[in-house]
């Protein structure tokens, strides 16, 4: 069984850190189980995530929808940009104006599946966001694929707190 031990706060911040400074202005990160219940989870934006969660965005939201789709398919990994991703509604559209009021526009997902924690399979996916007015981000995000999902795997956050029981 994987660990849910609280995350050392520098840890994340680091990772985090290291994404602001080329640029991103958010990034999330989510383990989830074979059975995808989530192991782990947190983002650099507690509020918008806060935000997203209270009002029930997710339920909305073109963008997890297109995700959950990708993680029930038989692909063992995807890069999701956002910008290729139209909105099916208005209440879709307005999560995306809210998002961009957040700072988080032209994101990247990246996930990959069978991503191996000790013993276990699990599902990985990470995702980097930028400014709405940064038109190429979402386009450095995805010719930098190998190197953030290294740098993300390789961090801490992974190496030291998501332990098997």
């Amino acid at each position: 069984m994987v660990s849910k031990t609280p995350l050392k706060k520098d840890a994340f911040s680091n990772l985090a850190n290291y994404f602001n400074d080329q640029g991103a202005t958010y990034f999330s990160l989510i383990l989830l189980d074979d059975e995808k219940n989530i192991l782990y989870y947190r983002s650099t934006n507690n509020k918008w995530q806060e935000k997203y969660v209270i009002n029930n965005y997710y339920k909305h939201c073109h963008l997890i929808d297109r995700t959950n789709q990708l993680i029930k398919s038989d692909q063992p990994s995807f890069t999701l940009a956002w910008d290729f991703v139209k909105c099916q509604n208005e209440i879709a559209a307005e999560i995306n104006a809210l998002r961009i009021e957040n700072k988080i526009a032209h994101g990247v997902s990246f996930c990959q599946k069978n991503f191996r924690i000790g013993e276990k399979n699990a599902t990985f996916l990470t995702t980097l966001a930028g400014r709405d007015c940064d038109i190429n981000f979402s386009e450095n995000v995805v010719t930098r694929k190998k190197e953030i999902i290294t740098s993300v795997i390789q961090s801490k956050v992974i190496q030291n707190h998501l332990k098997v029981d």
